[in-house]
């Protein structure tokens, strides 16, 4: 990894080559892989450098709140995705920004400092890619107000969004075949130059050409992460809109109209994915069907049924430590 990683509680990190037996998070096939283990949590590092585009895959997980800080080598233009977990990010310079889970950023650090404050309590996974100019230049043309503030930015630190926005399904399904979908050897790398390319182009769409569309109030974004806290104390269970309105005190068509715009999803479907991605964890841990389907409180068949249909192959594919087979 280009840079110094430095944290609030532990002073400089230092990244050991590989990952240990049992990390049970998902691997990119051929990456580079690191790790720290530290007094009170860890970091699982992968990095993956093809063409015009650099892939950082992060996964934090520490007791108490930690903050870490990163000089940046000017790598350029960058998307920033939390794919679970919350965080702030801070470029030096800027004023901060908290992402939700599935929420992104994209940003042009320059070669100033960040700083990524993550909770304490939590498992964080964070996708960061950086785009060099002929990851994106074919773009440009589609997307005119994109190239204005590329050539905007200049190399200097720049926040291109007014605030984090929800990840939208293309730009999901891109990542998820990033980590599952295997060619040979010879392919693969076309293969994941396409597949960011294609975030990127999803990322774009939705960001330049969408009608704009209001942000959140803070009373709205309050009542949604207050909501979220509800659906995440136990993902076992299932909360009506109508039970989680009484909850917050708000009114059914508030919370829903106030969690769609802080998350970009109604909370049913964003319950169903937290139940997707701890199914698969267990799976991985070698959990049987059935008990990973009491878990995350569904019946084994609609797990069966839900689980192909969001990650594409069956629940009984997923190998112990490892992804699933297609």
């Amino acid at each position: 990894m280009n840079g110094k990683l430095f944290s609030s509680l532990y002073g400089p990190i230092k990244l050991l080559p590989g990952l240990p037996s049992r990390h049970g998070i998902k691997q990119l096939p051929d990456a580079k892989a690191y790790h720290a283990i530290l007094g009170s949590g860890n970091i699982f590092f992968q990095e993956l450098r093809m063409g015009g585009y650099l892939l950082r895959y992060f996964v934090f997980s520490f007791l108490e709140p930690v903050t870490l800080a990163v000089q940046e080598e000017g790598e350029g233009f960058q998307s920033l995705l939390s794919l679970k977990g919350e965080l702030e990010h801070k470029v030096q310079g800027m004023e901060g920004c908290r992402l939700g889970e599935g929420q992104f950023i994209l940003l042009d650090a320059g070669h100033q400092k960040t700083e990524t404050v993550f909770p304490g309590g939590r498992e964080c996974h964070v996708l960061n890619t950086y785009y060099s100019a002929s990851g994106y230049k074919d773009l440009l043309p589609l997307f005119p107000s994109f190239g204005d503030d590329i050539s905007g930015a200049a190399g200097t630190p720049r926040l291109f969004l007014p605030a984090p926005r929800p990840v939208g399904t293309a730009v999901l399904d891109a990542v998820q075949e990033l980590f599952y979908k295997t060619y040979r050897p010879h392919l693969q790398r076309t293969y994941w130059e396409l597949k960011l390319k294609q975030a990127l182009f999803a990322k774009l769409a939705e960001t330049y050409t969408e009608p704009a569309t209001r942000h959140p109030t803070q009373v709205e974004r309050e009542l949604a992460w207050k909501a979220r806290d509800i659906i995440v104390q136990d993902i076992a269970l299932h909360h009506s809109n109508e039970a989680l309105a009484q909850m917050t005190g708000w009114s059914e068509s508030s919370l829903k109209r106030a969690f769609r715009r802080e998350f970009g999803m109604g909370p049913y479907e964003y319950l169903r994915r937290l139940r997707m991605e701890e199914a698969h964890r267990l799976l991985q841990q070698g959990h049987q069907v059935k008990t990973v389907a009491m878990a995350v409180g569904m019946r084994p068949s609609q797990l069966t049924t839900e689980f192909k249909k969001h990650f594409g192959y069956k629940a009984t594919a997923v190998k112990r430590g490892g992804g699933g087979e297609w």
